[in-house]
């Protein structure tokens, strides 16, 4: 990392976590990194001991099924709580581990499966639980055209149970439902934020969804907020800042060199919540931006 490309910021140690750098997600907790992968190689999950930031030391690696990646972690107490979904790049396996898997770290260094809920279809993608005992998830089943919201409950860790679920209309197609947007556009859940008794959701192709959650049997939401089809695409994270009425909006980039629909990232003014307005995007970095 070269001062041309970093400022404010001194790297004081590395591991290459034996060999597996596909570094996707990170939750610390009590000196432990806990780290999701990608999981092509069948590691889904590394614990790196960083007590010692100069000297991160793996303790333990959790392999996943074939054709399965696990490549989120959500880190609450001694839970540790891992999605397996199918691996998309190993197009060849004819089977997968679709669910929300739930781990033991009251000993970091040995995770120890406890509970797993098991889903039809594609299987969890991402998930957020900072307080117990509500994981807020997209997940799948049969007869859905893609991954919709799904609240799950860990009051037993040894049986995660679905609390509920909600989809937008058209893509529960086995009841009889049919989409109403094109083909070109995937309308999926893609992650949910939670502040207070609101849940703030992206749904890719489909913009912003807000529900009031204080019912967590039944989730309502409160306003759809989508964007022009021109201007954005999946649609990836809506971050409710503290103390403040304002979301921070992402889009994620598929394509590299700028070679797709320009990925912003939008600030939506929420103090109506019933009516969120777009209110300003992020600036684009001048210079090489594309091709960096």
């Amino acid at each position: 990392m070269s001062s041309a490309q970093s400022r404010n910021i001194e790297l004081v140690g590395h591991t290459d976590l034996n060999g597996h750098g596909d570094c996707m997600h990170v939750n610390v907790k009590d000196g432990y990194a806990f780290v999701g992968h990608m999981g092509g190689d069948r590691v889904g999950t590394s614990v790196v001991d960083v007590s010692d930031p100069a000297a991160p030391e793996v303790v333990a690696q959790v392999h996943t099924p074939v054709g399965t990646h696990s490549h989120k972690v959500q880190v609450v107490g001694d839970l540790l709580v891992v999605n397996h979904e199918r691996n998309w790049e190993e197009p060849d396996a004819s089977e997968w581990s679709a669910g929300l898997k739930v781990y033991d770290i009251s000993d970091p260094a040995q995770p120890r499966g406890v509970g797993f809920l098991p889903m039809e279809g594609m299987g969890v993608h991402r998930m957020t639980c900072t307080e117990l005992p509500y994981v807020y998830l997209s997940g799948s089943d049969a007869g859905y055209s893609d991954q919709f919201m799904m609240i799950v409950d860990l009051s037993d860790p040894s049986e995660p149970r679905e609390v509920s679920r909600w989809w937008i209309p058209g893509m529960h197609v086995a009841g009889g439902e049919r989409p109403t947007w094109s083909e070109q556009r995937r309308y999926a859940h893609h992650h949910g934020l939670p502040r207070g008794e609101r849940l703030y959701t992206t749904w890719w192709d489909a913009g912003v969804i807000i529900f009031d959650i204080s019912d967590i049997r039944r989730p309502r939401p409160i306003s759809h907020l989508q964007f022009p089809e021109d201007e954005s695409g999946c649609t990836h994270s809506a971050l409710p800042l503290p103390g403040r009425d304002i979301l921070v909006v992402t889009d994620e980039s598929l394509a590299d060199n700028c070679k797709e629909i320009r990925k912003d990232v939008r600030v939506v003014d929420i103090s109506d919540e019933e009516n969120p307005k777009v209110v300003g995007k992020f600036p684009r970095p001048e210079g090489d931006y594309c091709e960096r």
